[in-house]
């Protein structure tokens, strides 16, 4: 008898897939609560935010992802953000992003 495992056991990264873009911080600004990283263009359908990214000044890893992103900034590196839905929004001035890395 053949036994059939479920998607999530087979693709795994199905499950976990999002949107994830390598690009050099442009400009950082914290405007009300949020803090917004200009890195160009990325999903290209966003409007007016789609080359903005960002995250809320109460979000638990906001120390660390304002430091990287200063440091980043400061030696001219790329970032990669990350954002799991794969959606425009999630802020009212930026794409929330969900995960920052230093290239």
């Amino acid at each position: 008898m053949k036994r059939i495992l479920p998607l999530f056991f087979l693709a795994p990264s199905l499950c976990f897939a999002g949107s994830s873009f390598e690009r050099k911080i442009e400009e950082i600004q914290v405007v009300d609560e949020v803090v917004r990283l200009k890195i160009g263009v990325t999903y290209g359908a966003c409007g007016a935010i789609d080359s903005w990214w960002g995250w809320s000044i109460n979000d638990p890893s906001h120390s660390a992802w304002y430091a990287m992103a200063l440091s980043a900034q400061a030696r001219d590196r790329p970032v990669t953000v990350y954002d799991k839905q794969s959606a425009c929004g999630g802020l009212p001035t930026a794409i929330e992003l969900e995960g920052l890395y230093l290239k």
